[in-house]
């Protein structure tokens, strides 16, 4: 193959030596085989439908909830939605799991087995008819679809604990099992590596791999606890509303194909243009200098930009796999990771503006979260939501305990940071230093207490 990293061009543009060479590799006999999976008694399975997944999405949006919660919302929510939404969900799930029953039943014989059916929930309640149309099929009964892609060139995983085995091999079915109620399921061909938790990285290498990212040492704990909710340096996500999702924090491309995993490929091919070459635009994968992902048609030799390259990369999983398998041996993958992790997501230097007494204020996050289990808890939802609403939290709290000035709210953290907690709390976590209790500031709530709600005050570590 084409190896030369001259060759990259600041505009993604492959030669036509490049594309030759690219299609060439990937035409090699089982470098890339895709079939129904019919391996086991069972191959009809039960899964949530895009459509009903996208439905699920207006609905918590109507609701204010979830990512949508900024979408048009109802004035009123009539308690007969919930109940009958799922009860359509458990109706819908009985259907097909009652058809897939049938199918598997055809495919291999055998006895069935018995499948309750949920009640026929009867029409949409009326208030809600209002807001949405009448929800498509939630549920399914479908045929995994399995890719295996094999390189021609294996290499030894930079960490013993991240492996494709065998050596070269990347497999994947697409369908991927979610919850019922999914509200963004947008790929039926997307599949999902988890990878290794950055948790379980060895210290020693972890700390190198730090080190070459200029992190500090509390950055990078921050940083670790985060990627705990996320992934490894080598997971992929094509299934969801990020598009196409990689790393230790999933870097999205989003459906412009521009998002942070944008950023974090020109950090690489700037930084490190050898091993950008060798181990993503020698496959068919760049990236413009407005951070535009651009994936090779690896049928037609078509170069895909931005929006369309997305697709093209959640279409062919060989691409797919590109990603995986730089996140297993790149070791300068993982430091564009963090770099880029620490340059947009870490929360610390933001502004943040909110009220105090009859001023309006701003003020760096830093002066106000000084924990790293409070600066954890903003950076997991400024990496998952994108913000992370401080400021009217900060506004409330003041207000309740009576704060005069900015060292005063400083004082009251462990309670901002109980009301912002989202998916985890980080409070209590023995490898974050944490905020200094309530109790301890001298301020009381309005409410009479100055005890804080967390007991995060007495765990070990104190403020940074």
């Amino acid at each position: 193959m084409v190896s030369a990293a001259a060759n990259s061009s600041a505009t993604g543009g492959f030669s036509n030596e490049e594309r030759a060479s690219i299609l060439a590799y990937w035409s090699r006999p089982g470098s890339y085989v895709v079939s129904e999976d019919f391996r086991s008694q069972t191959p009809y399975q039960v899964r949530q439908t895009v459509a009903g997944s996208r439905w699920h999405w207006s609905y918590d949006a109507l609701r204010g909830k979830g990512k949508a919660k900024s979408a048009t919302q109802a004035k009123v929510i009539d308690p007969a939605w919930e109940p009958w939404v799922k009860a359509r969900v458990a109706y819908d799930f009985a259907l097909a799991a009652q058809r897939a029953n049938e199918q598997n039943f055809e495919f291999r014989g055998g006895l069935q087995m018995p499948v309750l059916v949920s009640e026929d929930p009867g029409p949409m309640p009326a208030s809600l008819a209002g807001y949405l149309p009448v929800p498509p099929p939630f549920a399914e009964s479908v045929v995994l679809r399995r890719y295996r892609v094999e390189f021609a060139d294996p290499a030894a995983n930079v960490d013993p604990a991240s492996v494709g085995a065998p050596a070269g091999v990347y497999e994947y079915s697409d369908r991927v099992l979610l919850g019922q109620r999914n509200p963004a399921f947008r790929f039926e061909n997307g599949v999902m590596r988890a990878g290794v938790a950055v948790k379980k990285l060895s210290d020693d290498y972890l700390r190198g791999l730090v080190e070459q990212a200029g992190l500090t040492a509390s950055e990078a704990r921050i940083m670790r606890a985060v990627s705990i909710l996320e992934g490894g340096f080598e997971s992929v996500n094509t299934y969801d509303t990020g598009y196409l999702s990689v790393g230790l924090i999933q870097f999205a491309a989003q459906s412009t194909g521009s998002g942070s995993l944008g950023a974090v490929l020109r950090r690489l091919r700037d930084e490190k243009p050898d091993a950008f070459q060798a181990d993503f635009r020698q496959y068919g994968v760049d990236v413009t200098d407005d951070r535009q992902l651009v994936a090779l048609d690896l049928k037609t030799g078509e170069e895909k930009v931005g929006a369309d390259a997305v697709l093209q990369i959640i279409e062919d999983k060989r691409l797919t796999a590109v990603f995986q398998r730089a996140g297993e041996r790149c070791e300068a993958f993982r430091v564009a990771q963090l770099k880029v992790a620490r340059e947009w997501y870490f929360p610390a230097e933001d502004t943040v503006t909110f009220q105090l007494g009859s001023q309006k204020v701003s003020a760096k996050v830093a002066e106000l979260v000084r924990s790293e289990a409070g600066l954890a808890t903003l950076m997991e939802q400024k990496v998952r939501k994108g913000s992370y609403g401080l400021g009217p939290v900060l506004t409330q709290v003041a207000a309740e305990y009576g704060a005069q000035d900015l060292a005063q709210v400083a004082q009251l953290e462990e309670e901002v940071i109980v009301r912002m907690k989202d998916r985890m709390s980080f409070l209590g976590d023995p490898t974050l230093t944490q905020p200094p209790s309530v109790r301890l500031s001298g301020l009381t709530s309005r409410h009479g207490t100055r005890q804080g709600r967390s007991g995060g005050g007495s765990n070990k570590g104190g403020q940074r």
